[in-house]
């Protein structure tokens, strides 16, 4: 009976399913967040596609390079990574944040943010990273990492 419903809706358009993520292209996004949170945040690009696997998207401007995974994002400024950015209820940040959680689970499992607007939490970290939630009819649409630069 389900899978006849769900088909249906296919059919009409109704919904799209998620596409599956192809075995060699899964990312440990809690692992690599964690890396960066404990400060190994000077990565050389190539490094990083090894370790995730070819880029869905690139995006690059005369300052900044932008990599994208599956609803994942990172760019970099020269070799630092200076945002990290998902879409996707595929990938959990270390602090268990996921696309799709309602605003409520947001502010159990973080506590107030700093900074409150109808469509958006800021969290700031001990380590300065700025950590933004953006909402959309009370549910996590995306969530950002926005690391702290030092110029060298």
């Amino acid at each position: 009976m389900r899978a006849a419903a769900l088909a249906t809706l296919l059919t009409l358009g109704a919904c799209t399913p998620v596409p599956e993520i192809p075995e060699s292209n899964r990312i440990d996004v809690a692992g690599f967040m964690t890396r960066l949170d404990e400060g190994e945040r000077t990565w050389l690009m190539q490094d990083v596609v090894s370790l995730f696997g070819s880029p869905t998207q690139r995006d690059s401007t005369a300052r900044q390079h932008t990599l994208e995974w599956y609803g994942l994002a990172l760019t970099f400024s020269g070799s630092r990574i200076t945002m990290l950015a998902f879409t996707d209820a595929r990938h959990t940040s270390p602090e268990g944040l996921r696309v799709g959680f309602a605003a409520t689970h947001v502010l159990q499992g973080l506590g107030p943010p700093l900074e409150e607007e109808e469509t958006r939490y800021t969290y700031v970290t001990e380590n300065d990273t700025r950590i933004h939630v953006y909402l959309e009819e009370g549910r996590v649409q995306r969530v950002e990492w926005r690391y702290e630069t030092t110029e060298e």
